[in-house]
């Protein structure tokens, strides 16, 4: 195999791993913190204390290895590119936008995530010593804000893939 089939392979397989680790998370993991045993927690407190607590061990894994799959994306493309020898403008189109795409959670997070994150950082900080503040202005309980960063998560989930379906249809064509 050449390098430039192997690069695009190999960025295509980080685009998948972003995706599917990021679709379990979106859909199976946030379900499953979500649901709460009848009986098993004490009060309300505990249990925003214990989710946001599930949430945060969640984020501390997850803001290595998903950001760490979109750049490899990233550069799996670029050299792709790179060792595409004499390839035809919209197979070099294709590769320039797989490359460009997968940096594009960075600024999704920014924009859709940053406040939740922050909140739910606050709240992992704050909880141990008070219980949560009133809802007066329409703030968000804890398993709410939980629940509305994996609808997010879900929509970035997807945009690495959106590179790799380039980079597929290069290697398809």
């Amino acid at each position: 195999m050449n390098a430039f089939i192997i690069a695009n392979i190999s960025g295509i397989a980080f685009t998948i791993s972003f995706l599917s680790q990021n679709l379990t998370l979106s859909l199976i993991g946030i379900p499953a913190m979500l649901y709460q045993r009848p009986g098993a927690v004490t009060s309300d407190k505990e249990q925003a204390l214990v989710l946001v607590h599930q949430w945060h061990k969640i984020y501390d894994r997850g803001h290595i290895m998903g950001p760490g799959a979109a750049l490899m994306a990233t550069l799996s493309f670029i050299y792709a590119l790179q060792s595409t020898g004499n390839s035809s403008e919209a197979h070099r189109t294709l590769l320039i936008t797989a490359a460009g795409i997968p940096v594009l959670i960075f600024p999704y997070t920014h924009v859709f995530l940053h406040r939740i994150n922050q909140e739910l950082f606050w709240r992992a900080g704050a909880l141990k010593l008070s219980p949560p503040e009133p809802n007066p202005s329409g703030k968000l309980g804890t398993s709410e804000l939980v629940r509305q960063w994996g609808y997010y998560n879900l929509g970035r989930a997807f945009i690495p893939a959106l590179g790799g379906l380039c980079a597929a249809i290069v290697l398809c064509t």
